[in-house]
C-alpha cells in the first residue's frame, strides 16, 4: 500500500501486534490466518473526514468519553475473556491522543485486589508510540482476550482466580477510564 502526504509517497505495511504474558508484545508482520491478541479499530462518521494529526489539537477528558465491556456477563472457569474499550470524541472537532503499549492499560480485579493486566510493573513493554486522531464524533476501540491465568512478580501464566466477582478496568493514559462488571464460575 503506498500512502501520500502533502505530495511525498511512503511505503505502509500491515503490522500485528500481540500481547503475551502480561503485555510483553511481540509485533510482526501480518499474516492472513494470524489472529492478534490485541486488535484496535478506529471509526469516525461516514460525513466526517479524517484530519491528518498535525491539524488536531489534544484530546482532553472533556471531549472523550472511554467505555469498557467484555463478551459475555459470565464466564466459566478456564473460559477466554474478551475485554473490550472504546474511546470516543464527543466533539465535532478532531483531537489526537499518543497511544502508547499502556494506553489503553487493561485489569482486572477481584476478591480482593488485582489478578491480571496487561502491562505491569516490572513487566518488559515495548518502547513505541504512535498518534491516533479521533476525528469529530469518531471512536477507537482496543480489545484484548485473557486466558485467566494471574499476575506476580515473574509473569503471567499463575493459577486462574477463584470463582467470584470481578470487573475490567481499562485506562487510557491521563484521558481517563472504564470499568465493567463480569463473573466467573
Amino acid at each position: 500500500m503506498t500512502v501520500v502526504r502533502r505530495g511525498v509517497a511512503t511505503a505502509a505495511a500491515v503490522l500485528t501486534v500481540t500481547l503475551t504474558g502480561c503485555g510483553q508484545a511481540v509485533a510482526g508482520p501480518a499474516v492472513s490466518n494470524a489472529v492478534p491478541a490485541a486488535v484496535g479499530t478506529a471509526s469516525a462518521p461516514a460525513t466526517t473526514p479524517a484530519a491528518p494529526p498535525e491539524a488536531a489539537s489534544r484530546c482532553t477528558a472533556s471531549e472523550v468519553t472511554a467505555t469498557a465491556s467484555t463478551d459475555r456477563p459470565a464466564y466459566r472457569a478456564g473460559d477466554p475473556i474478551t475485554l473490550t474499550t472504546t474511546l470516543t470524541n464527543r466533539s465535532t472537532q478532531a483531537c489526537s491522543l499518543d497511544v502508547s503499549p499502556r494506553d489503553p492499560a487493561f485489569s482486572v480485579s477481584g476478591g480482593g485486589g488485582e489478578v491480571w493486566r496487561t502491562c505491569g510493573p516490572g513487566q518488559s513493554c515495548p518502547l513505541y508510540e504512535r498518534i491516533v486522531v479521533l476525528p469529530g464524533g469518531g471512536s477507537r476501540t482496543e480489545t484484548v482476550s485473557w486466558n485467566q491465568h494471574t499476575c506476580d512478580a515473574s509473569g503471567c501464566q499463575g493459577p486462574p482466580p477463584p470463582a467470584g466477582a470481578y470487573h475490567e478496568t481499562a485506562t487510557w493514559g491521563d484521558i481517563g477510564s472504564a470499568s465493567a462488571p463480569f463473573t466467573v464460575s
